[in-house]
Protein backbone atom coordinates (compact mmCIF):
# COMPACT_ATOMS: atom_id res chain seq x y z
CA UNK A 1 0.00 0.00 0.00
CA UNK A 2 2.76 2.48 0.99
CA UNK A 3 4.44 1.62 -2.40
CA UNK A 4 1.73 2.28 -4.16
CA UNK A 5 1.45 5.84 -2.38
CA UNK A 6 5.00 6.31 -3.60
CA UNK A 7 4.85 5.46 -6.92
CA UNK A 8 1.75 7.50 -7.38
CA UNK A 9 3.47 10.48 -5.83
CA UNK A 10 6.20 10.00 -8.00
CA UNK A 11 4.24 9.76 -11.28
CA UNK A 12 2.12 12.22 -10.31
CA UNK A 13 5.54 14.30 -9.43
CA UNK A 14 6.92 13.89 -12.97
CA UNK A 15 3.87 14.61 -14.93
CA UNK A 16 3.07 17.95 -13.32
CA UNK A 17 6.86 18.72 -13.45
CA UNK A 18 6.54 18.06 -17.29
CA UNK A 19 3.66 20.12 -17.54
CA UNK A 20 5.22 22.70 -15.60
CA UNK A 21 8.52 22.06 -18.03
CA UNK A 22 6.50 22.53 -20.92
CA UNK A 23 4.54 25.76 -19.82
CA UNK A 24 7.89 27.35 -18.90
CA UNK A 25 9.45 26.49 -22.02
CA UNK A 26 5.73 28.25 -24.10
CA UNK A 27 6.08 30.90 -22.21
CA UNK A 28 10.14 31.80 -22.77
CA UNK A 29 9.13 31.67 -26.07
CA UNK A 30 6.35 34.09 -26.36
CA UNK A 31 8.39 36.55 -24.02
CA UNK A 32 11.82 35.74 -26.59
CA UNK A 33 9.47 36.37 -29.40
CA UNK A 34 7.78 39.40 -27.71
CA UNK A 35 11.66 41.06 -26.96
CA UNK A 36 12.89 40.07 -30.67
CA UNK A 37 9.91 41.92 -31.93
CA UNK A 38 10.28 44.94 -29.54
CA UNK A 39 14.00 45.05 -30.39
CA UNK A 40 12.81 45.04 -34.70
CA UNK A 41 10.31 47.99 -34.06
CA UNK A 42 12.64 50.14 -31.96
CA UNK A 43 15.57 49.32 -33.90
CA UNK A 44 13.19 50.49 -37.29
CA UNK A 45 12.21 53.28 -35.47
CA UNK A 46 15.35 54.50 -34.59
CA UNK A 47 16.34 54.02 -38.52
CA UNK A 48 13.58 56.26 -39.44
CA UNK A 49 14.43 58.74 -36.89
CA UNK A 50 17.83 59.00 -38.30
CA UNK A 51 16.60 59.47 -41.83
CA UNK A 52 14.25 62.12 -40.50
CA UNK A 53 16.95 63.87 -38.76
CA UNK A 54 19.50 63.79 -41.83
CA UNK A 55 16.83 65.21 -43.98
CA UNK A 56 16.15 67.92 -41.36
CA UNK A 57 19.84 69.32 -40.97
CA UNK A 58 19.71 69.30 -44.94
CA UNK A 59 16.86 71.58 -44.88
CA UNK A 60 17.69 73.31 -42.50
CA UNK A 61 21.13 74.01 -43.92
CA UNK A 62 19.61 74.62 -47.59
CA UNK A 63 16.77 76.97 -46.09
CA UNK A 64 20.26 79.06 -44.21
CA UNK A 65 22.56 79.08 -47.63
CA UNK A 66 19.05 80.51 -49.09
CA UNK A 67 18.99 82.73 -46.55
CA UNK A 68 22.08 84.58 -47.21
CA UNK A 69 22.23 84.34 -50.52
CA UNK A 70 18.92 86.66 -50.32
CA UNK A 71 20.75 88.69 -48.13
CA UNK A 72 23.64 89.10 -49.96
CA UNK A 73 21.14 90.34 -53.22
CA UNK A 74 19.19 93.01 -51.30
CA UNK A 75 22.16 94.08 -49.95
CA UNK A 76 23.84 94.26 -53.13
CA UNK A 77 21.03 96.41 -54.49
Amino acid sequence: MTTELIAQAISIVTIVGWLIHLLYKHCYRKIAMRRMIWKYLQDSFMDGYDVMESYRKMIQKACAEDAKERFRKKTDI
